[in-house]
């Protein structure tokens, strides 16, 4: 991979769970009650991505067959969906529960937007040119979803609330986009790789951990791409 841009890398603990039958409301409450007395970090915020993979929709597969090594890459920014701003390129592994991000700034792809199939083709372009992958990677699913920001009372474990969750599969085979919304919660906690005995100590217990891909998801709406 190319290295002249600039590089940021993370890596930590990421648990989810797939939240249906609690509120908002109450699922705040809950956090704020935790024994991590979780408050607001920041202001929410919108969140879209575009996802890439191969021909053989490989980051996919990988996550079905459950293989706890896998890569995925996406672009990520804030904001209308409808325009590109600010852009990042995040490439994340997975091992386990043991997630390393790399971020990399991308201004090349700025004002774009997702919804010409045009401009994804050059995305595309610009995606496969600075990852070095000789054209395999494509515009496979976006996603767009509000997200909240909690923080911990010791200023050592995030906590995100995700909602109004779209999944957009993107097909050039026939000339359109295929739409769905999701109506369930998506609380994630996000820790340093040395505080997970604690955090697995003190989480409520009520909380059924679960596999939850924003991504993966996005297939689920039309079965025939897995086949």
């Amino acid at each position: 991979m190319t290295q002249n841009l600039k590089e940021q890398k993370i890596m930590r603990y990421e648990r989810k769970w797939y939240i249906k039958k609690i509120s908002k409301p109450e699922l705040n409450l809950i956090l704020n009650k935790s024994n991590f007395f979780f408050s607001e970090q920041h202001p929410a915020r919108k969140v879209n991505s575009i996802y890439f993979d191969n021909l053989k929709l490989s980051s996919v597969k990988d996550n079905l067959d459950g293989i706890n090594i896998k890569q995925k890459i996406r672009i990520r920014w804030y904001g209308s969906k409808n325009k590109i701003h600010n852009a990042k390129i995040e490439i994340k592994k997975k091992n386990g529960f043991k997630n390393t991000k790399i971020i990399k700034d991308i201004d090349e792809i700025n004002n774009l937007m997702p919804s010409k199939f045009t401009d994804l083709d050059k995305i595309r372009n610009v995606i496969n040119k600075k990852l070095n992958s000789n054209g395999i990677l494509s515009p496979t699913a976006m996603t767009n979803y509000n997200r909240e920001y909690y923080i911990s009372n010791d200023n050592l474990i995030r906590a995100t609330i995700d909602f109004n969750i779209q999944n957009t599969l993107l097909s050039k085979i026939n000339d359109k986009n295929i739409n769905k919304n999701y109506f369930h919660l998506i609380l994630e906690l996000k820790y340093d790789l040395n505080l997970d005995n604690f955090v697995r100590k003190n989480i409520n217990s009520s909380f059924r951990l679960t596999k939850n891909s924003k991504y993966v998801n996005s297939f689920f709406m039309n079965y025939s791409y897995l086949s």
